[in-house]
């Protein structure tokens, strides 16, 4: 028997009166590369997709089952508890790496939590990129912030040297780390895949990123 593996997605989240979706972070469920949209928002609902990517490196044989994260911010008032009776998916298409359309059953698509701060480097966006790209993180306490690019052989392609951050959000592209996509002698880096390290104080995280021309 074959293990079916998704290939894509697309879904739309709608939300009632009061809430707003800040950002969406692909989840491990495709694994391996992948090509995430920025969603499009109208009115109070949301289109968001994703597609794994046919990068001649080996595909990841780790996957979870999270298609996405979602995080929405409300307004004062905002009731968490109406959040969960009133949020809505509408029109979820899964398919697989032959384009066909996969069956499911929709259960309990979400879970519910109130975020804590804690360190994290998140996925660059867009992703692939040309010719520039954002990098999110957050930071539990004030640190020094580097992020470092490196090349597939480990050669130090790009080291941006953020300073001293104070403990917080830094996902929006006016507060991410920006990357023009050029190495140390300003040049334009080739296509391929790239590792990024986030270090903050004492926490080291890595991830991989593509570029795409």
């Amino acid at each position: 028997e074959t293990e079916l593996k998704l290939a894509g997605y697309e879904l739309r989240l709608a939300l009632p009166d009061g809430f707003a979706m800040e950002r969406a972070e692909t989840g491990d469920a495709l694994g391996g590369y992948v090509f995430s949209p920025k969603p499009v928002a109208v009115g109070n609902t949301t289109t968001l997709s994703s597609v794994q990517l046919d990068l001649a490196q080996p595909q990841s044989s780790e996957r979870g089952n999270v298609l996405a994260r979602l995080f929405v911010v409300g307004l004062k008032d905002a009731s968490p508890s109406a959040l969960k009776d009133a949020v809505r998916f509408r029109d979820i298409q899964l398919s697989d790496a032959n384009g066909d359309l996969v069956g499911f059953r929709l259960g309990e698509p979400i879970g519910f939590a109130r975020p804590t701060m804690a360190n994290a480097l998140m996925q660059n966006y867009p992703n692939p990129f040309n010719p520039e790209t954002w990098i999110p993180f957050r930071l539990a306490e004030d640190s020094d912030v580097t992020i470092t690019i490196y090349d597939m052989q480990g050669k130090t392609v790009r080291s941006l040297e953020l300073g001293r951050m104070g403990a917080g959000d830094y996902s929006s592209t006016s507060k991410a780390a920006h990357w023009d996509g050029r190495n140390v002698l300003g040049e334009r880096v080739a296509s391929g895949v790239y590792i990024y390290r986030l270090i903050a104080g004492s926490h080291m995280e890595m991830r991989r990123l593509v570029v795409l021309k």
